[in-house]
Formats: C-alpha cells, sequence, structure tokens
C-alpha cells in the first residue's frame, strides 16, 4: 500500500499539538500496534474532551433556565404592579384648581 494514498495517516497527521507528534510517530511506524496506540491516543483525548464538555454544558443550561425564569418573574411582577397603579385612577390626572380666579 502506497503511504501517499493511505488515508489513515493522511487523516491522522493533521492533529494539532503533542498529540500530532505522537500519532505522526505512530504513523511512521510499519506495524499495526502503533496505529493500534494512536487511534487509542485519539479516541482517549475525544472522550477526555467529551467528559469535560458535559458538565460544562449542564450548567451553561441551568444557569439560563434560571435567569429565564428570573426575567419572567421580574417581567410578571413589574406588569403586575403597573396593572395595580392603573386601576387606582391616578395616572395623567389633570387637576383643576376652583379656588385660583
Amino acid at each position: 500500500m502506497d503511504q501517499q494514498a493511505d488515508p489513515f495517516k493522511t487523516y491522522f497527521t493533521h492533529a494539532t499539538g503533542s498529540a500530532r507528534r505522537v500519532v505522526s510517530w505512530g504513523n511512521a511506524r510499519p506495524n499495526a500496534v502503533s496505529r493500534f496506540a494512536s487511534v487509542i491516543l485519539v479516541v482517549a483525548l475525544g472522550l477526555l474532551l467529551f467528559i469535560l464538555l458535559i458538565p460544562l454544558l449542564l450548567v451553561i443550561a441551568i444557569a439560563l433556565f434560571a435567569l429565564s425564569l428570573y426575567l419572567r418573574l421580574k417581567f410578571w411582577w413589574a406588569n403586575r404592579s403597573a396593572a395595580r397603579e392603573g386601576r387606582a385612577g391616578r395616572k395623567n390626572v389633570k387637576v383643576i384648581r376652583r379656588d385660583i380666579k
């Protein structure tokens, strides 16, 4: 098999950082064990990233839910207060003073 046309090498040599060094080291060796080790490394890094992202996304979702609940209650309370002031009949009332001539 030609090394230029190997899709495994083409895919994994585009890794970044220290993972790229390990993967390229594994791809430079001709045996299957080193290739298997580089695949395990990439899978382990992917799982680690996935495990760290799930709790972060959960915390963000809870924070957004709490913020939307707070804003909904704040809006409801403001409308309730405005409705009570409107029933009092004192908003925009023109006062006619009859004692001044």
